[in-house]
């Protein structure tokens, strides 16, 4: 084994989501699309969608770099996020340069959202 190739996240908020991980973690995005369900309908909850939004994002260059894919379905989500003491992974994180510099741009981050929701 060399390392993970990536890891895939349902989520409810494709917006939020991307400010998080591309906006505050940095990671850049290499494929933003609808795909379609076919040929995979038994990995998904719901396969009468027969649709997902998958935004994939990367945080390294090269042929092997690891990257995480965003998957949004459309309409209401289904499920709610696990515990810890539930089945499942619940949790995973990354290194960061300069932790202090991160929760600064999420500071930054929060503030304009916070005028763009007022109108300034």
């Amino acid at each position: 084994m060399r390392g993970i190739s990536h890891v895939a996240i349902g989520i409810s908020d494709m917006e939020r989501s991307l400010r998080f991980y591309r906006d505050l973690l940095g990671l850049t995005v290499t494929l933003d699309k609808e795909e379609p369900v076919r040929g995979s309908e038994r990995l998904f909850a719901d396969p009468a969608q027969n649709r997902r939004r998958a935004v994939y994002l990367k945080w390294a260059e090269g042929p092997e770099a690891g990257f995480v894919v965003l998957s949004q379905k459309p309409g209401e989500p289904s499920g709610r996020p696990i515990k810890i003491d539930q089945l499942g992974i619940h949790h995973f994180s990354f290194w960061v340069n300069d932790l202090r510099e991160r929760v600064e741009r999420r500071l930054v981050l929060e503030a304009l959202e916070g005028h763009v929701a007022q109108g300034d």
